[in-house]
């Protein structure tokens, strides 16, 4: 195959989607992979991806003001790609900082390894567990696949902004607080329906040390039904990961 300054053009705008995906994707995105591991993989990537572009992609003759511009945009494209795809992470994680509030374990911070930042316990565990369970089903190969369908849907070069995309964007992240609320709300309920027994119990029994009984309460009842919930989470969790990533095209317009 001959490799013309046309195919190293093309070559370059599928290098910078890639890019953008690797570095915001989850699981991609994680600082425990080197970035030239990030780096060369995407390069393989686009390589791979390149027959399959070369005929819809439109022609650039050099590396004009047109051509810097859709190099941008290819990475603004894949950053959106792997922000809207971790955004199910996000509400797992939120779920979980909403759990550890009302368990009383809101002051308590761990470091996440993933992104190296300071996170809930309970949010902590909920993003590890959405990781295996994301690795287990293979999300990693439909995230791959949504990128590989982008180019088909969206030839590099001739991604534009829709009118539309800064509600489209709002939407989905409201769909992303109310998955929160999904994944929260058994054992919030379980709290709060505690908490009031105990607040209940308090005014009949004014002997009892309320802050001594409550607190490890909460914990147990917190961690038993976050125990108990988890067949229903994981099927919950596919859908959401397969709905983010149709609402990707659909925040961009694409057919």
């Amino acid at each position: 195959m001959v490799f013309s300054l046309k195919d190293f053009l093309l070559f370059l705008l599928l290098l910078a989607r890639c890019l953008g995906l690797f570095l915001t994707a989850p699981v991609f995105q994680s600082r425990l992979i080197p970035p030239h591991v990030k780096i060369g993989f995407s390069a393989l990537f686009a390589f791979l991806c390149l027959p399959l572009v070369r005929e819809s992609a439109p022609t650039f003759s050099g590396f004009s003001g047109a051509y810097l511009l859709s190099l941008f945009r290819e990475v603004l494209l894949g950053t959106v790609f792997g922000v809207v795809t971790n955004l199910v992470f996000s509400s797992v994680q939120i779920a979980g900082e909403i759990i550890d509030f009302q368990m009383g374990f809101s002051y308590v911070n761990v470091v996440d390894p993933l992104s190296n930042l300071g996170s809930s316990v309970m949010g902590q565990f909920y993003l590890l567990l959405a990781t295996m369970y994301y690795l287990g089903i293979g999300g990693y190969r439909m995230t791959l696949l949504g990128l590989v369908r982008s180019f088909a849907l969206i030839p590099p070069g001739t991604f534009t902004l829709q009118a539309d995309f800064a509600p489209s964007f709002v939407r989905l992240v409201g769909e992303v607080m109310l998955l929160a609320l999904r994944f929260g709300a058994p054992v919030v309920v379980a709290l709060f329906l505690a908490n009031f027994t105990l607040a209940v119990l308090s005014r009949a029994i004014p002997q009892m040390n309320v802050f001594i009984v409550g607190l490890p309460l909460n914990i147990g009842v917190g961690f038993f039904i976050a125990l108990s919930t988890f067949p229903y989470i994981f099927p919950v969790l596919e859908s959401a990961l397969d709905l983010f990533i149709r609402a990707f095209f659909r925040v961009l317009g694409a057919p």
